[in-house]
This record gives structure tokens, sequence and C-alpha cells, in this order.
């Protein structure tokens, strides 16, 4: 029983560092997330590393892995009986997770990076916690963008998640350099006329006609 007790220590110690505490007590750390209208993106491929930026609207954050610093914290309002779209990126790519007070939303691929997820909010006023679960050796900076959906009049169905794009991220806003060398398949132009015609069978047609022309003499 006794020897147990370090091995729970050292594990409430882990998930403390993990999960923070969202909100935090010194709530000037929190960060009020201010949503961009979609007609007002800025579809121009931005940097992580760049200032001042909001690409498709997302905005951008780091998760430290010093263990001093809390996870980030991001406040959302006006979410009372609407869906609500989550989406991050992380530079490099690596396992970020997010959760709210009440809900595991869920984790990227550490492949990709990427992330999506849409669903009914669960308050009118959400806390995001991002988080790494596996240790990572480094600091994760990562792109994140929150959309609201419409109020139950005007989705009275729910299906205002369906129809969302999830394959917008800012990473799919870059472009190849002009001087970027490219091939353009080639197209078969349709044979037509004796073209067409196998070689062999060319050939007995020609024939045929030298034949007549000689019998015609």
């Amino acid at each position: 029983m006794y020897s147990s007790f370090p091995v729970l220590m050292l594990s409430w110690t882990f998930l403390s560092f993990v999960f923070g505490k969202c909100p935090p007590d010194d709530l000037s750390k929190v960060i009020e997330y201010v949503a961009i209208p979609e007609d007002q993106y800025d579809r121009n491929f931005s940097s992580i590393t760049d200032t001042g930026t909001r690409p498709l609207g997302f905005d951008k954050a780091i998760w430290y892995t010093n263990e001093r610093e809390e996870n980030p914290c991001v406040k959302i309002t006006g979410a009372e009986q609407r869906r609500i779209e989550i989406m991050f990126e992380t530079y490099p790519s690596a396992r970020l997770c997010v959760n709210t007070q009440s809900t595991t939303v869920g984790c990227s691929d550490a492949g990709t990076g990427s992330f999506y997820d849409c669903r009914l909010a669960s308050n009118g006023t959400l806390y995001l916690e991002f988080f790494c679960d596996q240790g990572e050796e480094y600091d994760v900076r990562f792109w994140y963008r929150v959309v609201l959906g419409k109020l139950p009049a005007d989705d009275p169905e729910g299906y205002w998640c369906d129809n969302r794009d999830q394959d917008q991220y800012p990473a799919s806003l870059r472009q190849l350099p002009s001087n970027f060398p490219y091939n353009p398949p080639t197209t078969r132009s349709p044979d037509t006329g004796l073209t067409a015609l196998p070689c062999s069978l060319l050939v007995f047609v020609l024939a045929g006609l030298v034949s007549l022309t000689y019998t015609g003499l």
C-alpha cells in the first residue's frame, strides 16, 4: 500500500503538468478569442513566425515544454446552443490535444499535426486548453481557429457541421514557387482516318488499290 504512494504522486504531478488548469487562477493569462468573419479571411500564405497575420482566420499560440508555463487557455463566448468548429495545425508536426472544462475533444495526428472537430457546444462560455500528452522535447507552435455555427432557428436540423470545409488550413495556402518546373500531362489526340489502321492493314488496302488500278488498265 505505502509503496504505491510515490507512484501515485508522480502520476498526479505528471497529469497536473499535462492538463494544467483552464481557466487558470491568473485570468490575465487567458486568451480571449477574437473571431474574424469568414468573408474577411486573409487568403495569403503566412509563416507561423510572422507577426500580426491571421490566415483563413486562424490565430496562433505556443505550447511550451517548460513545466512552469501554463498551457494555452482560450476563452470562447456566445456558444450557447450552437455548434462549434475547432481546427488547429502544429509546426512542426506533433501530437497536440485540446480539452474543454468538461470534455476531452481530441488530439492531432503526430504525423500531420492537423486536427478537426465539430460538435454541439456544452456551454455558452467555453475554455479550450491545448496541451501535449506524450512528452514532446521541444516547444510546439500551432495555428488554431474556432468558428461558431448558426443559431438553432437558422439550423433546425443541425446540419451546419456537415457543410463545413475540413481541409482549409494555413498550410493549404502555400503556393509553388514561380520557377517550379511543371510538365503538364500529354494527351493523345484521337486517331482518325487511315492513321487509326494498323500498319499491316494499311499495306493490304494499298495493295488492293494498286491491283484494281492495274486491272483497270
